[in-house]
């Protein structure tokens, strides 16, 4: 065991971060000097993931004394000590370092890879980005043929489940016309996706102004017709129920809701009711998880 008196406020490397970051540094350096096992908190978003993964860089701790794990998944083992967790939103000069040089040694896709892995809720997510990224950064260019490794396996089977939800919200994210004009939707899905679907909705429905909003992450993105982009939000309870309640159906909306449901009803096999097979490719094609925000199944 080390001295526990060593004081590393004053290490060089450590000066350009975040007060917060350099607190954290210290508290980890200390906590492997103990001899203890660390736990790096995670928000559930990138910054947070890519940021603690740097300070592991700045603590230089060897990779097997420490492990991520997500601030409310997390269920820590015996002699394990928890710290964190940072947002990430005051250190963001690393979170770009850290991408381009994932993108030097692995190429382009790297970028979008962390962006569809960390998206992902799964509690053992930010340890398969942080083994992945502590992989790449070590075999530098070599990292690319390595599809076999464990922390590559790991990695982009992360990276296939979060680019599918975004497919499926392209897919089934079901837009109501309200009362003023605009259009809203909600939806939700195993993954924080909205923010990287948000300009493919721009770009469909540049001329209309529209909502969407995902009660489970609590984010709601937003586009102003004529805009390129759309505005990304992150909700506190309050404002979120108030977001989903004060949305009214337009006329228009309701009746052509009825004339789908009439036509879905009509072209169904009789006996058949709407959780049985019918003449539809809804039990093929739609996950049930998404069956709520069909409106041709509302009573």
């Amino acid at each position: 065991m080390k001295n526990s008196s060593l004081d590393y406020s004053n290490d060089v490397h450590i000066c350009e971060l975040s007060t917060e970051a350099q607190e954290l540094v210290t508290k980890i350096r200390m906590a492997v000097d103990y001899g203890q096992q660390v736990v790096l908190l995670c928000k559930p978003s990138i910054e947070s993931i890519l940021v603690t993964t740097a300070l592991t860089y700045y603590a230089n701790v060897k990779s097997n004394c420490l492990r991520l794990c997500l601030e409310d998944r997390c269920q820590p083992q015996l002699d394990e000590v928890l710290l964190g967790p940072l947002d990430g939103l005051q250190d963001l000069g690393l979170v770009q370092r850290l991408l381009v040089q994932l993108q030097r040694n692995y190429d382009k896709p790297a970028r979008y890879f962390v962006a569809y892995a960390c998206s992902y809720d799964d509690p053992s997510m930010p340890q398969a980005v942080y083994e992945w990224i502590r992989m790449v950064l070590q075999c530098k260019k070599q990292s690319r043929s390595m599809l076999a490794a464990p922390q590559s396996e790991a990695f982009l089977n992360f990276v296939r489940k979060g680019r599918n939800e975004c497919e499926h919200a392209r897919q089934f994210i079901r837009m109501s016309k309200m009362e003023d004009g605009s259009y809203f939707a909600r939806f939700s899905c195993k993954a924080n996706v909205l923010p990287l679907v948000a300009s493919y909705f721009a770009g469909r429905l540049r001329t209309e102004n529209f909502a969407i909003v995902d009660p489970k992450h609590s984010v709601v993105i937003s586009h102003i017709a004529g805009d390129t982009r759309c505005s990304i939000t992150l909700l506190d309870k309050a404002l979120l129920q108030e977001l989903l309640q004060a949305k009214h159906l337009s006329d228009e909306e309701r009746y052509i809701r009825d004339m789908w449901k009439m036509f879905y009803k009509k072209i169904g096999f009789s006996g058949r009711n709407q959780l049985e097979r019918g003449y539809d490719l809804r039990t093929s094609w739609v996950p049930k998880r998404f069956w709520s925000n069909l409106h041709e199944l509302e009573p």
